[in-house]
């Protein structure tokens, strides 16, 4: 927890939550989660994983993007993927600035720009 604020950072999660796990995580305000399939979750289990969670901000990550090698990262599902199985769409933002008192009640989709400077 950072002021406040409750984080889970699902990390390479390769599993469908079971609902004792879900009940032991708890309320959460903002996750983090893999969404590229092949060493995590796929787009469509993210998504779900995400709804099931409830999160005031949702950060998918662990996708494929133009910088990663088609040998190595060949099958990985990019965000667009992602955004589909969601049934979203959002734009890249630089920096999240959050504050306790101003989190949506409704689920909001947030993809960070990747810094390649």
């Amino acid at each position: 927890m950072v002021d406040d604020i409750r984080v889970c950072h699902l990390g390479d999660l390769g599993h469908e939550l079971t609902s004792e796990q879900l009940a032991e995580i708890g309320a959460v305000d903002v996750v983090l989660c893999p969404v590229g399939g092949v060493f995590t979750i796929d787009p469509n289990l993210a998504a779900k994983t995400i709804r099931s969670l409830e999160p005031s901000i949702a950060i998918p990550m662990h996708y494929k993007t133009s910088m990663h090698s088609n040998e190595v990262f060949g099958e990985m599902k990019q965000l667009s993927d992602f955004l589909q199985a969601y049934g979203t769409e959002t734009v890249e933002i630089e920096k999240l600035k959050l504050e306790k008192t101003r989190l949506p009640e409704e689920t909001e989709l947030v993809v960070l720009s990747a810094n390649t400077k």
